[in-house]
């Protein structure tokens, strides 16, 4: 978008994708992290937003793996898809899962799925690509981020101009010898969101540290900034853990939106933790993961690689005129 005889057509623009937004939810502020723990096999995530949706699971609509057992090229490997939801007709979410059933590394699927010819020919409502955000891990030890450079965009357009768009991806190993590999990233969230659930990646093991980075904006006053007048950082949230060979669940917690009789919406994070207390309370003991979850158990020594996308505002005569 260039100067005034192009406004037109970037007004058109935004109407193109405000029509197709009825068509389309947006996981609106929504923050995640993906995680893959090297050394004992595991891979999981945790997700909160602030989709006010009744009977709307946020795990299926996010989280999407491909275990190592479907394909000799394929370890393992896990995909976030946030800001607009996916469905089974999705031409992004099937070439991605293609390419994560043969092996392909995240950089190039990202690289494949927001190419703009994948719609081509497609019988698929706009916006695309664009207004995604992608988060990839897999057992090879390879993560990559992906924002859409629309995003800023039209959430400023919506009157959000101080929420932050971001992904970071990178790597830590915890005091015990544990690797991770993981991919954190944000939409229509506060400022510092993203950066507070990276630092906070730090437990006993893939599940509490997922856990403490879900629930850290929380203890921040960050969040989701379209559920800040609830005082809450997201409606729906979840936290799953399973094994990257075989792709069993070791732990599945997935809280979906529910009002009180005020018809204030419930916290979703409150039933989480308590699901999670409980299912701690189940495990073997393991004197390096402790019930008292408000705290990390153990240090771990951060080795982040940080990736931050830039971001293109297609409003940019707009902003000057």
């Amino acid at each position: 978008m260039k100067h005034s005889v192009v406004v037109s057509s970037s007004i058109l623009t935004i109407g193109t994708i405000i029509f197709c937004f009825s068509f389309i939810h947006p996981a609106e502020a929504t923050y995640s992290i993906a995680a893959a723990d090297l050394t004992n096999g595991l891979i999981g995530a945790a997700a909160t937003t602030c989709l006010k949706v009744q009977d709307l699971s946020i795990y299926d609509a996010l989280y999407h793996s491909i275990p190592g057992n479907q394909s000799k090229t394929n370890k393992g490997s896990l995909l976030l898809t946030q800001g607009l939801l996916s469905d089974e007709n999705d031409p992004h979410l099937n070439l991605a899962l293609e390419l994560m059933k043969n092996g392909t590394d995240p950089d190039s699927i990202l690289k494949n799925i927001t190419d703009p010819t994948v719609d081509n020919g497609q019988d698929y409502r706009e916006p695309d690509y664009s207004l995604r955000q992608y988060g990839l891990v897999n057992m090879n030890g390879e993560a990559a981020s992906y924002t859409g450079n629309k995003l800023d965009s039209l959430y400023d357009f919506y009157g959000y101009d101080s929420s932050e768009q971001k992904d970071v991806q990178g790597t830590k190993t915890s005091a015990g010898g544990t690797s991770y590999v993981f991919s954190a990233q944000g939409n229509i969230v506060s400022e510092t969101l993203v950066d507070t659930v990276v630092n906070a990646f730090d437990g006993c093991d893939l599940a509490e540290s997922l856990y403490l980075a879900l629930i850290s904006p929380s203890t921040k006053n960050l969040g989701d900034v379209r559920c800040a007048e609830d005082e809450i950082v997201g409606s729906i949230a979840f936290l799953h853990v399973e094994s990257a060979d075989e792709g069993v669940t070791s732990l599945h917690i997935d809280v979906e939106y529910e009002v009180n009789s005020s018809g204030k919406v419930i916290d979703p994070l409150v039933s989480l933790r308590s699901q999670y207390v409980e299912w701690r309370k189940q495990q073997p003991y393991n004197s390096k993961c402790s019930v008292d979850i408000d705290t990390p158990s153990s240090g771990v020594e951060e080795k982040i690689a940080y990736h931050f996308l830039l971001f293109v505002p297609f409003l940019l005569t707009v902003i000057f005129l």
